[in-house]
């Protein structure tokens, strides 16, 4: 009976998946580097170890400006593998496909994606974003917007009780 190489456990023909002499659960047939679940058309083989065709390229492809690589600063390719999201400002945990706001130039957690100040939900018309911090454009207004006479501050105008 063979073995399972990610979990250990015996594979019955029922739920086997075979690549290259390896047979797998169903359920452990991931990516090695991203766990995304694998098929025979987005799975690609490294040294005995499964990888999604995003990560095995990232891995194992040619590298430099023009093979999917962005170059960093010092004109040294960035190795970041493209299928990893990056952490969200907020919480610094990733923020997958199925749960992410982009906002800001950043992914964020649709809950993270909030005003730092006074918490309300924002969308792409009511983010204000001030020294890497999101904020509704009141709480942006207020805080960091022009002050005085004819800017909200002057006789008539409303003003905010705490």
């Amino acid at each position: 009976m063979p073995k399972c190489p990610r979990c250990g456990d015996n594979v019955y023909h029922a739920e086997e998946v075979s690549m290259e002499n390896h047979k797998f659960h169903k359920k452990c047939f991931s990516c090695k580097d991203c766990r995304k679940k694998l098929d025979s058309t987005n799975a690609a083989s490294h040294d005995g170890e499964v990888y999604c065709k995003t990560c095995h390229g990232c891995n194992f492809g040619p590298k430099g400006y023009g093979f999917g690589e962005k170059m960093a600063d010092n004109n040294i390719p960035d190795n970041t593998c493209r299928c990893k999201p990056d952490p969200c400002p907020r919480c610094e945990k990733r923020a997958y496909a199925a749960e992410q706001v982009l906002g800001a130039g950043f992914n964020w957690h649709k809950s993270c994606f909030n005003c730092y100040k006074c918490h309300k939900k924002l969308d792409s018309t009511t983010v204000a974003v001030h020294k890497d911090e999101i904020y509704c454009k009141t709480c942006h207004g207020a805080n960091f917007g022009p002050k005085g006479y004819g800017f909200g501050g002057g006789a008539g105008a409303l003003s905010r009780t705490q």
